[in-house]
């Protein structure tokens, strides 16, 4: 149960946003961004994010606002919009990419653990194994102690990891040379076209504005509704000159293809390149309180959405939604580490790396935004919750909703593969759906959700016999 004593202010809900965003992929950027486009495709790539997720943190904002009883934001908008089944795919994407993600992440934090203990490799060996697994039941322990305290750790974690990252922009910014970059943009190198290249920037930059959702899905604990929409807009500005500035100044710094071969974190290589070997040291320990910080943001979001789309609306199994003394769903926390720590045994034994682990996460939280962005649109084309608002207000609204609209379809087509794996996922997910609602003795689909949900059981097969075939490579 959510009480006055412990709701969340705006400073805790601007942090979890904060916090869940600086992640693994902020410390890799320069070298990621390098390999993929030069500093004209950097910026449209960039203007492009900008204007989406601008928007699409818009829709969060003016959905908290338009349906403040719709708790769990990225759920909850779905099931009103679009009914149970695409209201249980978005709680169940969402999910998933939380904890594939939160493996990704501590993946990561090992390998960069390898710079001061070589025994770590690469973050899949079996200290790395043993290491992850502590993290992972330490912070879930954390975690059943109760939202406050641990949204009290996140606050304090997110304020300490910024500061590693501010002093970074700053020394490359005292280092920048208008030269090198001149060049860099007069000789772009050999990347192909500026429209594939800004394709091959989509991934990247949704995965580091994943987290943007943050305080809609802990709506429910605000100890002000407007907090919400406020933390939203307030997190995605920061992160966003923040982001603009990581992956623009290092072209100042070296050649495009000198940054393309920098060794990640190649913030830690960079600063390395300004200061000496302890620049590279600095950030490795930074990336370690960065993820740490964002490891925790995501378990107590992971266990948010599937407790309270079980709760409410009995779309998840009964499972997920116990809970503890201090009223946190346990039942959901467990369920999330157990898939944490199976991921990461898998990782040990077939060498699974991050990347791959990343693209994933990010394909399976693509239909959650868009379903979101969806309803966003349809609540403005009909003017439902629009009754005392002006003409000119739902206008713009209408405009936002559809460039988020635009921008998420966009970010569909640019996953590729990993969307086509992805529905692997929702295909067993749909099962387990319609598990549950055989046993709560509902009606499982209407003719367009037994559509959707035969195409992708269809997906899936091409996807597995693609696998098979070696058609489909993770890397």
């Amino acid at each position: 149960m959510v009480t006055k004593n412990n709701k969340l202010g705006l400073v805790p809900l601007s942090a979890m946003c904060v916090g869940s965003m600086i992640g693994a992929g902020l410390f890799d950027l320069p070298q990621n961004v390098a390999h993929n486009a030069g500093v004209v495709a950097l910026l449209i790539a960039w203007a492009i994010t900008f204007l989406g997720m601008l928007c699409l943190a818009r829709v969060f904002q003016n959905l908290s606002m338009r349906c403040p009883e719709l708790d769990v934001g990225i759920y909850a908008y779905a099931k009103a919009g679009l009914g149970d089944y695409l209201g249980f795919n978005s709680a169940w994407g969402y999910w998933i990419s939380v904890w594939v993600g939160n493996a990704g992440y501590i993946i990561v934090l090992c390998a960069a653990l390898s710079l001061f203990f070589p025994l770590f490799g690469d973050g899949t060996s079996l200290l790395s194994l043993a290491v992850s697994s502590l993290i992972i039941w330490v912070v879930t322990y954390l975690c059943v102690r109760g939202i406050k305290s641990a949204t009290l750790v996140n606050t304090v974690i997110t304020i300490i990891k910024v500061v590693p990252i501010i002093i970074f922009i700053l020394i490359i910014a005292y280092a920048f040379n208008p030269q090198i970059f001149a060049a860099n943009v007069l000789q772009p190198g050999k990347l192909g076209s500026v429209a594939g290249q800004v394709k091959g920037m989509m991934l990247i930059t949704v995965w580091l504005f994943i987290g943007i959702e943050g305080a809609s899905v802990f709506s429910a604990w605000a100890r002000d509704r407007r907090d919400v929409g406020k933390a939203t807009i307030i997190s995605f500005l920061i992160m966003f000159v923040v982001l603009f500035a990581i992956s623009l100044l290092p072209f100042g710094i070296l050649p495009q293809e000198g940054i393309a071969a920098l060794k990640n974190p190649s913030t830690g290589a960079l600063l390395a390149h300004s200061t000496g070997v302890l620049g590279n040291a600095f950030i490795n320990i930074a990336l370690v309180i960065s993820i740490l910080g964002a490891f925790l943001s995501w378990v107590l979001i992971a266990a948010e959405v599937p407790f309270f789309a079980g709760k409410r609306d009995g779309l998840f199994p009964k499972i997920f939604v116990l809970e503890n003394k201090v009223n946190f769903p346990i039942g959901a926390l467990i369920i999330t580490a157990v898939c944490e720590q199976l991921y990461l045994v898998f990782a040990y034994f077939y060498q699974a790396g991050y990347l791959p682990t990343i693209s994933l996460a990010v394909a399976m939280i693509l239909p959650p935004y868009l379903f979101s962005a969806f309803y966003a649109l349809l609540l403005a084309a009909t003017g439902k919750t629009y009754e005392k608002v002006a003409a000119q207000k739902r206008f713009w609204d209408f405009l936002i909703s559809m460039v988020a609209v635009a921008y998420g379809v966009w970010l569909l087509y640019s996953a590729g593969k990993y969307l086509l794996l992805s529905s692997v996922l929702y295909f067993i997910g749909g099962v387990i759906y319609i598990a549950n609602k055989i046993w709560r003795r509902q009606k499982v689909f209407n003719k367009y959700e037994l559509i959707l949900f035969l195409v992708l059981g269809l997906a899936s097969v091409i996807s597995v016999v693609a696998l098979i075939n070696g058609q489909i490579k993770l890397s």
